[in-house]
């Protein structure tokens, strides 16, 4: 598998309904950190949000995230190949992050795409969406 190591924003956090592909049997959660250099903003077509970041490379920009290691077994490549899809499907694209010394793999969004979304100062989907699932 080429890259192990996955962090998340949105959706595929725990308490939202794409986390299943991170759980326990694909994946081991690693813990939370807060990034610099990216904005969260969020698109909402038909009353559905969804979460997307953007690269802007300055310290004060923060987003929260989660941090999974994938397992090395069937079930973890096949869940990695899912979230690709998924991702890619919707119009993201990756690049890697490095976070406490490993390259962490962060799904992106073109900057063309951010003039119709909404910015969310936090940088904490949870915050913006009223979850808590700590």
């Amino acid at each position: 598998m080429s890259n192990r190591f996955i962090a998340v924003y949105g959706t595929l956090r725990k308490g939202y309904g794409l986390n299943s592909y991170l759980d326990k049997e694909r994946a081991e959660f690693i813990g939370t950190e807060e990034i610099e250099g990216f904005k969260m903003y969020v698109f909402s077509p038909n009353g559905w949000s969804y979460p997307v970041l953007s690269r802007t490379d300055k310290k004060s920009d923060k987003v929260e995230v989660e941090l999974y290691k994938l397992h090395d077994n069937v079930a973890g490549q096949r869940s990695a190949m899912s979230i690709d899809g998924i991702e890619y499907g919707a119009g993201y694209f990756s690049e890697n992050v490095e976070i406490n010394g490993e390259n962490y793999k962060i799904y992106l969004q073109d900057d063309d795409k951010l003039h119709r979304m909404h910015h969310v100062e936090s940088g904490n989907f949870n915050e913006y969406s009223g979850k808590y699932n700590r």
